[in-house]
């Protein structure tokens, strides 16, 4: 019997979503039941996520989150990710490293769980991710094989209010390495999508309460009109 996989995907009108979805459906050796939480803020979305997959987890081998910004590298690497962690029955976790576009390198990405693994839920709005307990093992960093890396390719097909949410989100959580990173890219690429994450993180400072970033919120959409309105002055302050 094929190893089944449920896939947790949270989409709010991503660029790369439908190559996410298709990398999905053409995994071979294994069967995958695609949950996508649709247009709700980061929060509610992660836990809407987490309670199916706990209404859900004795039926599957795996839960493997993909979020809509990525697109999952190779069509077997769902059984190769299987594989490896039924290859030690302690392995519970596994976090494979994922290419991102904006900084132009590896990031943390794809976090693939065994059922035994538990999902709560917290109040915090910016770290809503970050709720998984219960591992025996967890495989990160230099311990994950080389074969699996990239395990995906993260925001290589971004939309302008992506790349803007991308900065935005990664300097609220004070990621100042990650944010060079994309400047440092700029400088050599000089493209828009890498600027408007740069300004999205300068702008991080009109949601320094760690809320209302969601695309849906009334102050997330009207700074980014502004982000739109001030790309060229950016052009000329970061040059």
């Amino acid at each position: 019997m094929k190893p089944k996989i449920f896939v947790g995907t949270m989409y709010c009108g991503e660029g790369d979503f439908e190559k996410c979805k298709n990398a999905i459906l053409n995994q071979v050796n294994v069967e995958t039941e695609h949950f996508i939480v649709q247009d709700k803020p980061e929060k509610e979305a992660h836990d809407t996520l987490f309670t199916k997959w706990n209404q859900l987890k004795k039926d599957f081998s795996l839960f493997v989150k993909v979020d809509a910004d990525t697109v999952l590298n190779g069509d077997d690497i769902l059984k190769k990710i299987f594989d490896f962690m039924y290859s030690d029955k302690d392995i519970t976790g596994l976090q494979i490293p994922i290419y991102d576009y904006f900084t132009d390198s590896l990031i943390a990405g794809l976090n693939c769980f065994k059922p035994e693994v538990i999902f709560n839920t917290n109040s915090h709005h910016l770290y809503c991710d970050r709720v998984d307990s219960g591992h025996k093992k967890q495989i990160v960093g230099n311990a994950v094989p080389e074969y699996f890396i990239p395990g995906a390719h993260h925001c290589n097909y971004a939309t302008n209010k992506q790349a803007y949410h991308y900065g935005v989100h990664r300097a609220l959580k004070n990621q100042r390495t990650n944010i060079q990173k994309v400047y440092n890219a700029w400088k050599t690429h000089k493209d828009d999508l890498r600027l408007y994450a740069l300004i999205g993180a300068d702008h991080s400072k009109y949601f320094a309460n760690g809320n209302e970033f969601n695309y849906t919120d009334d102050k997330f959409i009207n700074h980014f009109k502004d982000a739109e309105n001030q790309l060229e002055s950016y052009k000329i302050k970061l040059r």
